[in-house]
């Protein structure tokens, strides 16, 4: 993969296998050995740092290179679900609150002036006096019968108050822009499936299912109902699936998590070669069973009976 223009050279620290785009926000020759919102990614624009556990999955170890951004041959913007979400600061808040309060003021001071002679009017003593005035500037105008609509037509031409009306082609349809299907990423810690969705992840010295579903606002029991093979206690790097914001997974599989080794390799391929059903591996991953798999990709393969609690 080559590195962009602005990339001189990757970085190598010997004590640590970790991703050469990886830096500090300050010091791009530099960068934390545990995952930190300090550490940012020089292989998108703009710079910006990935979620800790994306660093403590692929830029703080060998497995960097399976990462969907390290793999990318050109420079873009990093993903939502990798990119680090900050809370916003007192200081934003202030002046986001500040910018909302000069446009409802600028909002309520051009009604002002919009309706202005309309309020006076029906205000005591306004209304007559303003009545007054236009009889003195236009004392002719009482004469309807002989200015006509002729004249009140040029008086509306004069201050720019003639409707503009376009004309549209009858032939012209409007197009809608068809949505374009990307190839999801398959990788740990990033979410797979369209409208139910799970995440595959490695464990950290610490973590714990309590930990898992407080993250993916989940249950203990729906972790354990999903996972084909968890082991009790949880193991250090043991990837466990996690499903991300629901506990309902009656009527669903167990699934294990696999490591994609071939290049290349068909979905249907793979599922025959695992003993699993294409259309349940298809339907999970939300990929099309045709779909050509990278090596390094990681699946949900489904296994054993639907869960029925």
């Amino acid at each position: 993969m080559e590195a962009s223009p602005n990339e001189d050279k990757p970085k190598e620290n010997p004590a640590v296998k970790s991703c050469p785009f990886l830096g500090l926000v300050d010091d791009r020759e530099s960068f934390t050995s545990y995952p930190s919102e300090w550490n940012v990614c020089y292989h998108v624009a703009p710079e910006t740092t990935p979620m800790l556990s994306h660093q403590a999955a692929f830029c703080l170890n060998a497995d960097y290179a399976l990462c969907p951004i390290f793999k990318a041959e050109t420079i873009q913007k990093i993903p939502d679900e990798i990119r680090l979400r900050r809370p916003i600061s007192f200081e934003k808040i202030k002046k986001l609150g500040l910018i909302i309060v000069l446009i409802v003021l600028a909002f309520l001071v051009f009604i002002g002036i919009m309706f202005r002679e309309r309020w006076l009017g029906q205000m005591p003593g306004f209304g007559s006096r303003i009545s007054t005035e236009t009889e003195m500037v236009n004392p002719g105008d009482y004469q309807t019968d002989v200015l006509g609509d002729q004249t009140k037509t040029e008086l509306f031409s004069e201050i720019g108050l003639t409707p503009l009306v376009t004309e549209q082609n009858p032939t012209d349809t409007p197009v809608t822009p068809s949505p374009t299907k990307t190839d999801p990423i398959l990788a740990l810690d990033i979410p797979v499936g369209d409208e139910v969705q799970f995440v595959m992840h490695r464990v950290l010295p610490g973590e714990s299912l309590a930990i898992f579903a407080d993250q993916y606002n989940t249950s203990i029991d729906a972790i354990i109902a999903v996972n084909a093979d968890l082991i009790s206690p949880l193991w250090v790097d043991w990837v466990v699936i996690v499903p991300v914001d629901f506990s309902d997974v009656s009527g669903m599989p167990a699934f294990e998590a696999h490591q994609v080794e071939e290049e290349g390799i068909s979905l249907v391929a793979l599922s025959e070669r695992l003993s699993a059903a294409v259309d349940q591996m298809a339907l999970y991953n939300n990929i099309d069973e045709d779909h050509k798999l990278h090596a390094g990709e990681w699946l949900l393969v489904p296994r054993g009976n639907p869960n029925n609690n």
